[in-house]
């Protein structure tokens, strides 16, 4: 038995697995209810992991044990991340640098889709709750474990009822500073009607319509600056053969449906240095 195989199963010691950098996750199925026991199996496997030079360690400690809490911020522990049901907490073991551990995500994620039919006319929304009425294109902000095309087509639908097949994406802003300092990523995207009728999301959409493109684009006193470039960026994709980012395409190496790109270019027309040539399929 090798010493990270008994220091992973030592019973005297808090139940824990290696990461690929050296660190310690410590099983948060299986800590100590009792804060004393806690304290006492955190006190050791401290030690052990330090002799050891294991790095990080991460605990998470779910909200039905926050009395864990202020043992671990005794040790030495810091707020990594909370969420409604857990506190994730870090510690940096090495004395000799400074801690090498990552921060928490610190964007968030928006989508908008612009939709524009046979009739060269343009899909719009008001919000319910704005400081004011303004027509605006439909869009919202990224679930957890949602890619940014499925996205883009369930905002759309669920604030307008339209069904959307996705096209391409066409640009992106990125705000710095944003809520509780973080950056705010919104993505555009153009995506074409499967359908028509309208049909608005009650609680957060006071209305929406099918407006012509040029009237929209041209409405400035309504527009925000952003809302100006998005609109003038909407116009020339749908007057011209650039279309933005085409269809996205799977990252080879990494698992289906985890990591995709956009191509500049559509699949097939172009080589990559990295991989073999994609063959587009109409």
């Amino acid at each position: 038995m090798n010493s990270t195989t008994s220091l992973e199963s030592n019973d005297a010691l808090l139940d824990m697995t290696l990461d690929m950098y050296s660190g310690v996750v410590i099983n948060s199925e299986k800590l100590p209810n009792d804060s004393t026991i806690f304290a006492e199996k955190l006190e050791s496997s401290l030690k052990a992991w330090k002799e050891a030079k294991y790095r990080a360690v991460w605990l998470c400690i779910p909200i039905k044990q926050a009395s864990l809490v202020p043992v671990a911020v005794r040790e030495g522990f810091e707020y990594h991340h909370a969420k409604k049901d857990y506190l994730t907490l870090t510690k940096w073991l090495p004395e000799d640098c400074k801690s090498k551990i990552p921060a928490y995500a610190s964007s968030y994620l928006g989508v908008g889709g612009i939709v524009i039919n046979d009739n060269n006319e343009i899909l719009v929304i008001a919000e319910k709750y704005a400081d004011r009425f303004r027509w605006k294109i439909p869009g919202g902000l990224v679930d957890p474990g949602e890619d940014l095309v499925t996205a883009t087509m369930r905002e759309v639908l669920e604030e307008t009822g339209i069904k959307t097949q996705f096209l391409s994406m066409i640009c992106f802003r990125h705000n710095v500073n944003y809520l509780f300092g973080n950056s705010d990523m919104y993505y555009v995207s153009i995506l074409k009607p499967l359908t028509t009728e309208l049909s608005p999301q009650e609680d957060e959409i006071i209305a929406c319509k099918w407006m012509p493109l040029e009237e929209y684009c041209y409405n400035t006193s309504s527009l925000t600056v952003i809302q100006r470039i998005i609109a003038e960026y909407a116009y020339k994709a749908h007057n011209s053969a650039n279309k933005g980012l085409w269809q996205p395409q799977p990252v080879p190496g990494y698992a289906p449906a985890n990591a995709f790109y956009f191509p500049t270019a559509k699949p097939g027309t172009i080589d990559f240095l990295w991989g073999p040539t994609f063959e587009h399929k109409n």
